[in-house]
């Protein structure tokens, strides 16, 4: 899964992959890339986006995304 965000994070898009037990997001914009991993009930953050997985399996991932700027 793919979408865009807004170019005050410093990238404009974020893609999101995930299994049962970890997720990935990984945001890119022009020349530039930032990825982090995490389980469920955990938090990373890119570009200050901070994203929590609040509910994860093979098939659904449940994220909350927030500013940390």
């Amino acid at each position: 899964m793919s979408f865009r965000v807004s170019s005050r994070f410093g990238i404009t898009r974020l893609s999101i992959s995930f299994n049962s037990w970890s997720v990935r997001v990984k945001g890119t914009g022009p020349g530039v890339m930032s990825q982090a991993m995490f389980s469920r009930g955990t938090s990373g953050s890119v570009n200050g986006i901070r994203i929590r997985a609040t509910s994860l399996t093979s098939g659904k991932a449940v994220l909350r995304l927030t500013p940390v700027r």
